[in-house]
């Protein structure tokens, strides 16, 4: 489901949904387990990042609705981990709360180190402060389904986010929120990721 990049070590990080873990590809295609399935209570991973300088590797975990591998208690609970990059040791793990409606989609670090954390159960941003080390509800987007895709401005001003219908531009310092606008032939529907390159944005649309 995610797929990250360490810059210095020129290693590629996958994470898997299904079976629950994060496995780390070499520069030489050498395969090996990053965070073994399950370790560390790590449930289906839906979204990874690296900040290669601070040597962690972000991880969002997510349980959705109950089936063989998640049990009724489970579901709709979500959580944070930190890895140290280097040797895949369990930092910290932050907990969202309750109660269980939550899917965590995808995430973006600004300068500062602070996370950005797009909860499509919730509709909600969540901020997890690298000051304070604290996670806690960043906007609120109830009008907005499908909160999938997620980057920040090389500024650090403005957060992009796309959802079921478009691509909402939100101010960091204020909040206020602006829909993108397109040409007539061109939809924003169905976008997932959102990334910068050259000074623009850039979306991949899926139907």
């Amino acid at each position: 489901r995610g797929i990250t990049y360490d810059p210095r070590t020129k290693n590629f990080y996958i994470s898997s949904l299904y079976k629950s873990k994060i496995i780390r590809i070499d520069r030489n295609g050498k395969v090996t387990d990053f965070v073994p399935e399950r370790q560390d209570g790590l449930g289906p991973v839906t979204a990874i990042r690296v900040d290669p300088q601070r040597r962690v590797l972000w991880a969002l975990s997510s349980f959705g609705i109950p089936n063989e591998k998640t049990p009724r208690e489970l579901a709709g609970s979500a959580s944070v981990y930190r890895y140290d990059l280097d040797d895949g040791q369990l930092l910290k793990k932050y907990d969202l709360p309750r109660p269980n409606r939550h899917f965590l989609t995808n995430l973006i670090d600004d300068r500062a180190g602070n996370l950005y954390i797009t909860d499509s159960g919730l509709r909600t941003i969540f901020r997890l402060d690298a000051q304070k080390d604290t996670l806690e509800k960043f906007i609120e987007l109830y009008k907005y389904p499908q909160l999938i895709g997620l980057t920040i401005s090389p500024d650090d001003k403005y957060l992009f986010v796309a959802y079921g219908n478009g691509i909402l531009n939100i101010e960091v310092a204020t909040g206020k929120i602006t829909q993108l606008t397109s040409p007539e032939h061109i939809l924003l529907v169905g976008c997932d990721g959102l990334n910068f390159y050259d000074n623009s944005l850039i979306a991949i649309q899926s139907f």
